[in-house]
């Protein structure tokens, strides 16, 4: 009896996909639809250079930063 020659892996994966992907699709609409309002907005360059502006600098309280920033 003949050996049977297993198909190569890239080919079974394309198989995989080409089956599957459409499932995977209409997966990833529900969630989409599922998570809603939750789904952060991106945001702009600018937006997220303005929080990390904002998150370095010093408390306004500590006055021993006072003048090392430029203030």
């Amino acid at each position: 009896m003949p050996n049977r020659q297993l198909p190569s892996p890239a080919i079974t994966a394309s198989m995989f996909l080409l089956v599957h992907k459409p499932t995977m699709a209409r997966w990833a609409i529900v969630d989409r639809i599922a998570l809603g309002a939750n789904v952060r907005r991106r945001r702009s360059r600018e937006e997220r250079n303005r929080e990390i502006d904002m998150r370095l600098r010093p408390p306004e309280f500590l006055s021993c930063f006072y003048g090392f920033f430029g203030e």
